[in-house]
């Protein structure tokens, strides 16, 4: 009976337990904790200002607690806190802020690598860009190239053409020039041989042409 009573009765303590939120011990330098709700009992320990306790029950002003260590103890529900003490959330607000300047930090050194970055990209675009305009260029002076050798290839296919034309005229005036000197060896040939013939045509006449003037003298 007396087994069920305890199981009970924990059973009781313990309920509270889940049903109220932390609670702190508030800003007075120390708190006494007894072992019974009231002054009366003796003082098992003394809480430090921002201690946080488990609520286990209220009675008549009192309330049973549970420490971080597990110990229980009767405390003054009056020096109970909602909040932490002053001094701890002040140390919470300024590991915060720490935490705050340290991320804007990094974010600054993040911005400056960005920017960094930015301006090599800048960078690598103004070059880009001129790389760009040179090929331009290049591409540009490689088809007038082109052109102008096109060109040349049909003046030099031109110039071929007129070469060959010219080469088959030079044969041409070549034949005329051979049947010309032919033409005029034979004139020549033909020439003389009217000469010598006309010569010894003369050495007959003119001997007998001679002889019959002087017959004719002699006869006056």
């Amino acid at each position: 009976m007396r087994a069920t009573l305890l199981t009970a009765a924990l059973i009781i303590a313990a309920m509270p337990c889940h049903a109220q939120p932390p609670r702190y011990v508030t800003d007075a330098l120390r708190l006494e904790a007894r072992s019974g709700p009231g002054t009366t009992h003796r003082i098992l320990r003394y809480l430090e200002s921002g201690t946080q306790v488990r609520v286990l029950e209220d009675s008549d002003g009192w309330s049973r607690v549970r420490a971080p260590d597990g110990e229980e103890m009767w405390i003054l529900t009056r020096y109970l806190t909602d909040e932490a003490a002053a001094r701890d959330r002040l140390t919470a607000v300024t590991a915060q802020l720490d935490a705050a300047r340290a991320e804007i930090a990094a974010l600054n050194e993040e911005l400056a690598a960005l920017r960094e970055e930015k301006e090599a990209v800048v960078d690598s675009h103004a070059a880009l860009s001129a790389t760009t305009d040179a090929i331009a260029a290049e591409l540009a002076e490689l088809k007038r190239t082109a052109s102008a050798a096109v060109a040349l290839k049909d003046e030099n296919e031109a110039l071929k053409s007129r070469s060959g034309d010219l080469a088959g005229r030079l044969e041409v005036l070549q034949e005329e020039y051979v049947t010309l000197r032919h033409a005029r060896s034979r004139d020549w040939f033909l020439a003389g041989a009217g000469v010598l013939a006309g010569g010894l045509l003369l050495g007959l006449i003119i001997p007998r042409i001679r002889w019959r003037r002087r017959r004719s003298w002699s006869e006056l």
